[in-house]
């Protein structure tokens, strides 16, 4: 038996069709196939199954290998994201309270400032029946 006719009793173990059958009969066989070539046909897909399995095997490990990665990396990032947010608010915070500890300053500072002035003011006033500068250069 030559090889194109053992691929035809394949096909016909597989498919069921003989190619004498018209369309819509049920397949008949016409030649048997021996046990020896039925078991090396099975034991040639099982070998095929049993490369893409391991094939499927590796894929899955590399796969994994990649997740714990990735798994790690938003670990990571999470962790970062969190401290950049913690730090930010704090920056935010001091600076907010620096400002406003600046302005109180500032406001102090003035007040200070209007109360001596008017305390000098009243020191160095003119005495009654002198004439006295409104602060445009006439004096009255």
């Amino acid at each position: 038996m030559n090889s194109s006719e053992k691929l035809a009793n394949v096909l016909q173990l597989v498919t069921g069709y003989n190619g004498t059958e018209a369309p819509g009969e049920p397949p008949t066989m016409t030649d048997n196939v021996t046990r020896y070539e039925l078991d090396a046909k099975v034991a040639a897909i099982e070998t095929r199954m049993d490369s893409k399995i391991d094939r499927i095997v590796e894929s899955n490990a590399r796969i994994e290998t990649g997740m714990t990665s990735l798994k790690n990396t938003v670990i990571v990032t999470g962790i970062t994201a969190a401290l950049a947010i913690v730090f930010g608010v704090a920056a935010f915070n001091a600076t907010l309270l620096g400002n406003m500890t600046a302005s109180f300053e500032s406001g102090k500072n003035t007040a200070e400032a209007i109360a001596k002035s008017s305390e000098e003011r009243m020191n160095s006033a003119a005495p009654v029946g002198v004439g006295w500068n409104d602060g445009l250069g006439n004096k009255r």
